[in-house]
């Protein structure tokens, strides 16, 4: 059903929009949500709300399901359809917080008090292995564990045996230039990124190495070591392997992940569904809401109903009844100026808008 923005606005729907997108978990429903519009289809309406109503039966009972964040997979889920691709660190630490949520939610569900939601979660992945797959390789902050795998462990292990050795030679030959006198400076200086020792410039042929610099003065000649370029070669060597072998490592394990990119693509949509009832649940719980009965007698029957923007913005709200049923067919308004016939009837459209797009109506009895 096409209305204006206009509309929307003025009646205060926009505003309620707006509250669902901020309270949802996901970029699609967050869209999805700033868009919501009528439906005339009747069927799905009652069955949206018998979702919603199921998980708001839980948040009465406590029983809070572990949402968490569902980002845009679209980028690595295409990752998994090409041979020989490698997911990046954020791509896997999403993944792993789907998998989280998958297997945690389908257990919640579980328990008997979600019947119309008990079809939808046998669906829902729940893949342990590929908890720990993910988990094996990197840490809590998401880096590459030095143990990732048997090869990776021993290369860290060459990396930090050489680095000992560069600082341990170039420790000696500091001591060695500065009992000698070569040195202008006392310290180990760095230049273009590289360790050297500040040599005094009538000294510089006392040790072979390549000149990484001078001062300002031209007092001081900063030389490393050729012994030390011979070592830092080596920790070069080392880190192209480090480099080759966490590639290899990541291409492994999104080899693991693309047998199981259906059932993937299956729980992400399943818990946009869920994430998108769980939103509504809480609107109708944040505004103490029922799911309104839709009548074949064209009924409008609204007992101590209360406009819904009123109370998102705390401010005091005056219950409305309104019974147009039977023989009762039309309703007239009448008062003085601020009296509240405009918001009784913003109301009554609000509410039509609201129960057309699947949300529950903050009343005692709504039809």
């Amino acid at each position: 059903m096409k209305i204006a923005d206009a509309i929307y606005t003025d009646l205060g729907f926009t505003t309620i929009r707006q509250w669902l997108a901020k309270e949802s978990q996901s970029e699609k429903n967050r869209n999805d949500f700033l868009n919501l519009s009528p439906s005339s289809e009747q069927t799905e309406l009652i069955q949206s709300h018998k979702y919603t109503q199921e998980l708001l039966g839980g948040m009465h009972r406590k029983d809070t399901l572990p949402i968490r964040p569902i980002f845009n997979t679209k980028s690595w889920m295409d990752k998994l359809n090409i041979p020989g691709s490698e997911l990046a660190a954020n791509d896997f630490k999403e993944l792993l917080n789907l998998l989280i949520q998958s297997r945690e939610i389908k257990k919640n569900l579980a328990d008997g008090n979600y019947p119309h939601w008990s079809t939808q979660i046998d669906e829902l992945i729940n893949l342990p292995a590929g908890e720990q797959q993910i988990s094996s390789i990197y840490d809590d902050a998401f880096e590459i564990r030095h143990n990732a795998s048997v090869q990776l462990e021993q290369i860290y292990g060459e990396i930090d045996r050489t680095r000992e050795k560069v600082q341990s030679r170039l420790n000696a030959l500091f001591t060695q230039a500065q009992s000698s006198g070569w040195l202008q400076d006392e310290h180990i200086a760095l230049r273009n990124g590289r360790s050297v020792l500040p040599f005094k410039t009538s000294q510089k042929r006392k040790i072979k190495g390549i000149i990484q610099g001078q001062s300002a003065t031209g007092q001081t000649v900063f030389i490393e070591p050729l012994e030390i370029i011979e070592l830092n070669n080596d920790l070069t060597n080392l880190e192209f392997k480090r480099i080759k072998e966490i590639s290899r490592i990541l291409r492994e394990l999104t080899k693991f992940f693309k047998a199981y990119i259906n059932e993937i693509l299956i729980s992400i949509n399943i818990l946009l569904k869920i994430d998108f009832h769980y939103t509504l649940a809480r609107f109708a719980q944040h505004t103490n809401s029922l799911a309104p009965l839709f009548s074949e007698e064209n009924n409008l029957i609204l007992e101590e109903a209360r406009n819904p923007i009123l109370e998102l913005a705390y401010k005091d709200v005056v219950p409305l009844n309104i019974d147009l049923s039977e023989d009762e067919t039309i309703l007239l308004l009448s008062g003085p100026n601020a009296g509240g016939k405009t918001v009784a009837l913003k109301t009554v459209g609000l509410f039509s808008v609201m129960a057309q797009c699947g949300l529950f109506i903050p009343a005692k009895k709504c039809i």
